[in-house]
């Protein structure tokens, strides 16, 4: 198994998951704790953790009592969940796409940090509306591109030499893990998932707001103010279908 492209062991896959988990949770700020805390059992218990990367969220969902099916592409983070979590009749881990799944099949969608990797955002969006039952939640977190650490981006007197460098890299080297090929402000993402059958329910900037490495600064700040919270690194969202809606890929 690998683990940033390094090859590891069982023992040291069981180490470092479970480490990186127990920071998790004991850091307060992290998302994490922000998107368990937007899930209700009371709402539904069937739950589909899409794009679970390496389990963490699947497991402290299970053990909150949902049922949890855990679905990645990459049979690495798969293998890294059942190593890591196991398996049982209420916990899942399966190397998938979302099109296996029969439609209005599930209470609950998470989808975390995953949008912003994919080519047809659309047609993510309307998978996920046709395996929700209706009336059903997704919760979905991505990151924010109004930050100071963006923003100071697009402010450079190279800009353009910066991206021709980009281009050449990501002909090249991109990697449909790792590089964001997507991404959104909370306003216009509000609106793509309106446009796909899905109402608005609570909205939360999540993490630190990011400043620019430039200025040899903090890395994040983590304001009170909830106006300057609004800049933040990534943002969260929990959104219920209202409605059927299908994306076809000419649309």
């Amino acid at each position: 198994m690998k683990i940033y492209d390094k090859d590891l062991s069982k023992d040291e896959v069981i180490k470092f998951v479970t480490q990186h988990h127990n920071n998790i949770l004991n850091n307060k700020i992290d998302r994490f704790h922000t998107i368990i805390n937007l899930f209700d059992i009371s709402q539904g218990q069937n739950v589909l953790d899409y794009g679970c990367g390496w389990g963490v969220y699947s497991f402290e969902l299970y053990k909150l009592g949902f049922n949890v099916t855990a679905i990645d592409i990459s049979s690495n983070e798969i293998d890294i969940c059942k190593t890591v979590w196991s398996e049982n009749d209420k916990l899942k881990f399966i190397t998938s796409k979302i099109d296996d799944f029969p439609s209005s099949n599930f209470d609950f969608v998470l989808s975390n940090q995953v949008i912003e990797h994919v080519h047809n955002p659309g047609l993510y969006l309307s998978q996920i509306n046709r395996v929700l039952k209706l009336n059903g939640f997704l919760i979905i977190s991505t990151p924010n591109i109004i930050n100071p650490m963006y923003i100071f981006s697009m402010l450079s007197p190279n800009l353009e030499k910066r991206l021709i460098t980009e281009s050449e890299f990501y002909l090249d080297n991109y990697d449909k893990t790792h590089h964001h090929i997507n991404l959104w402000e909370p306003t216009h993402f509000n609106r793509l998932l309106a446009s796909c059958g899905f109402k608005l329910i609570k909205y939360i900037p999540t993490e630190g707001v990011p400043l620019p490495k430039k200025l040899k600064l903090k890395d994040y700040i983590y304001p009170k103010n909830k106006y300057i919270r609004n800049l933040s690194y990534t943002m969260t969202f929990k959104f219920q279908k209202v409605k059927d809606v299908t994306i076809s890929p000419d649309m």
